[in-house]
């Protein structure tokens, strides 16, 4: 009796030590870079989560801003980090912008490892006060009849706003006139010198008392920010169904995996406090969590995506 005592107590002690050695716990202050500059959605989402990650993970979760280069420089800095666990990204789909380039700054896929999906930021299609247009089946009809008359304003080639009208050209079939890195994008569309925009929902929504007109907003639903415009599921847009902006966190490759699966579980965790749920509800977000193995196949389903539309956009330009 006494000897299998002793190799039950001899098991129950190689289970324990193997549990303790798959854990992984932060002793020290952790940091998310933010690719963008202060105040886009990113970085708002990041300061509201990291208030309840600190408790989480009893450790202070410092924001650090590294914007510039459509987010590359934000993103190389964590590809290039420490595998450790402490040095995270956020960022949205930014990060496929790179397909811009031939020969990309990074690849999207295979050089940076994906913690977790944790919120999403629906887009909005809005118009000017003054448009020939105040459903979305009249947008279209006049888009129509006026090829590449009708103009759309981004922030530039590669960003979200861009790859949307890309998929709404083609999914509609019209030809809209871009235009590209304007100043304030906002503010020519405000001014009437600019048609139409792509804007997250929360930016729209404070923008309609100046009297914008938003013909859409949500891609599989509606917003809770413009609960009267339809989404483009409603409008039968398939390509913008899956419009919404997401937000994910990702680390170095070869971060250990009991280090993710202890990030993703702060992030399943954080939004889960009603106060925090408000914050991001408030601010436009919607919670969208997905653990690292899902997120990881929605990024190369999105990467491939992207790559694919702007390697057919830049043929196009060079024709």
């Amino acid at each position: 009796m006494r000897t299998i005592s002793c190799l039950v107590a001899m098991a129950l002690l190689v289970v324990t030590e193997s549990a303790q050695a798959r854990s992984w716990e932060p002793d020290r202050p952790l940091r998310i870079v933010v690719p963008y500059a202060p105040g886009v959605g990113a970085d708002i989402g990041s300061r509201v989560l990291s208030a309840k990650l600190q408790e989480i993970w009893k450790q202070p979760v410092i924001i650090e801003n590294r914007a510039g280069a459509s987010g590359a420089i934000g993103t190389n800095t964590v590809i290039h980090s420490a595998p450790d666990g402490y040095t995270m990204l956020i960022t949205g789909e930014s990060l496929y912008s790179v397909y811009m380039a031939e020969a990309p700054a990074y690849d999207p896929v295979k050089d940076i490892t994906p913690v977790a999906q944790v919120v999403g930021l629906p887009f909005a299609f809005l118009t000017r006060k003054n448009f020939p247009a105040s459903t979305w089946v009249d947008f279209v009809a006049y888009a129509r009849a006026h090829p590449n008359k009708v103009t759309i304003s981004t922030p530039g080639y590669g960003t979200p706003h861009h790859i949307l009208t890309e998929f709404l050209m083609r999914d509609v079939g019209v030809d809209l006139y871009q235009v590209p890195g304007t100043s304030n994008v906002i503010q020519d569309v405000l001014a009437e010198r600019l048609d139409s925009m792509f804007q997250p929902a929360s930016v729209a929504a404070r923008l309609l008392a100046s009297g914008l007109k938003a013909l859409a907003a949500g891609g599989d639903h509606r917003t809770t920010t413009i609960p009267e415009s339809p989404s483009f599921a409603e409008l039968g847009v398939n390509a913008l169904v899956g419009s919404n902006s997401v937000n994910g966190m990702f680390v170095a490759n070869g971060t250990p995996p009991e280090a993710i699966a202890t990030l993703a579980n702060g992030f399943k965790l954080a939004p889960q406090d009603p106060a925090i749920a408000g914050k991001l509800i408030g601010a436009g977000f919607t919670v969208e969590f997905l653990p690292s193995d899902a997120y990881g196949q929605k990024v190369r389903a999105t990467a491939a995506r992207w790559e694919k539309i702007l390697a057919d956009f830049r043929r196009k330009r060079s024709q």
